[in-house]
């Protein structure tokens, strides 16, 4: 029987309060774990999906040392994200946060590093981050459950939004094969039909 892969069990596994404090001792000091998970959400749930080196980019834009614990904090990290992915597409993602302004700073960040893709989001259910806006803005104090469902719903949205693409980009390219087959090369011979 195959055992199953150490490294994949690690990845799968939840991450422990040691592990947040340590990503918290590595991560620059204008950040925060609140202002990371949000960050995290965003970059998960928009129109595209970023991969964990995007995230990477912005957590250690400042720069990184080069050490073991920064490269355990980077383990982590990609860890988190994979968890809070996880988590938003069976849908009991739950902001984690103990400052839920800063949680929704770090959600913006994601959103604004790739802003004119969302267009369809705010056009479509501009209530969605306005909830999130709020709560940045410290307009609003019940924020656990709104932004739960807000980046539930978001992330759900974007769902729907990549599923349909992909077919639409599955038809154009079948579409795309057919137009190189000799049958269709040949349609000058074939009769026209009106559709009435």
């Amino acid at each position: 029987m195959r055992q199953p892969n150490a490294k994949l069990l690690r990845m799968n596994t939840p991450l422990a309060p040691a592990d947040f404090a340590h990503i918290a001792d590595c991560i620059p000091d204008y950040m925060s774990l609140s202002m990371l998970d949000g960050y995290m959400a965003a970059m998960a749930s928009g129109r595209n999906f970023a991969m964990p080196d995007q995230v990477l980019r912005w957590v250690w834009s400042a720069g990184r040392a080069d050490d073991l614990a920064t490269d355990l904090a980077t383990d982590l990290l990609i860890r988190h994200y994979q968890a809070v992915n996880d988590a938003l597409n069976d849908q009991v993602y739950v902001p984690w946060t103990t400052d839920p302004q800063a949680w929704c700073r770090g959600y913006l960040a994601g959103f604004a590093a790739d802003m004119i893709s969302w267009t369809p989001l705010l056009v479509a259910l501009p209530d969605l981050l306005n909830v999130i806006l709020s709560v940045a803005e410290g307009q609003r104090r019940d924020t656990e459950g709104p932004l739960a469902d807000a980046a539930r719903h978001i992330h759900a949205f974007w769902v729907i939004q990549r599923r349909y693409r992909s077919n639409q980009d599955g038809l154009l390219g079948q579409l795309a094969t057919l137009s190189h087959t000799p049958l269709l090369h040949t349609h000058a011979a074939l009769p026209i039909q009106r559709l009435h």
